[in-house]
């Protein structure tokens, strides 16, 4: 015989795993849309400035190499893209082949295989942290049993059926 007071314990038990789960994937998902950002969460500054930095190093310098690998001739010191018409900008880029694209485009492809990297080790170095700090009890959740669906309109009882007592 299964006692209300048993069913609200299991309950309890149940919502707070769920809210262990749910705060290691927001530790993820932060740091995977801004590396370091999950870090932070976790109260590691020095990871998440390693993270931060190297995501920032990585994109200016894949646009740095990228503009500077476009020929000349389409570079700020010889067209000015804030006064020259239209027709003049296409013209110079259309003034080339795809070959002399490439050298920016390898740039600019490879920079953004780097970030993914970046992006995934932060991800997951954040979900470490944040399973560490479970483990150690530094974040702690408090059973809430009747709170275990989530909806557009918030929380409702259990079993998805949106029962509030």
């Amino acid at each position: 015989n299964l006692s209300t007071e048993k069913l609200s314990k299991a309950l309890g038990v149940i919502s707070v795993a769920r809210q262990q789960q749910a705060y290691v994937r927001r530790s993820e998902i932060s740091s995977l849309i801004m590396p370091g950002a999950g870090q932070f969460m976790n109260h590691s500054p020095g990871a998440g400035a390693l993270f931060l930095g190297g995501h920032l190093a990585t994109v200016a310098g894949t646009l740095v190499g990228a503009y500077f690998l476009l020929p000349s001739n389409l570079q700020f010191g010889s067209i000015n893209y804030f006064t020259d018409s239209f027709t003049n900008i296409h013209n110079a880029w259309m003034g080339h082949s795809f070959v002399d694209y490439l050298p920016s485009a390898a740039v600019l492809a490879g920079g953004m295989i780097v970030d993914h990297l970046i992006r995934h080790f932060a991800a997951e170095n954040a979900g470490d942290l944040a399973r560490t700090n479970i483990k150690n009890k530094k974040v702690t959740f408090q059973p809430e049993p009747f709170l275990l669906t989530h909806g557009p309109h918030g929380f409702g009882m259990g079993f998805g059926w949106r029962m509030r007592f």
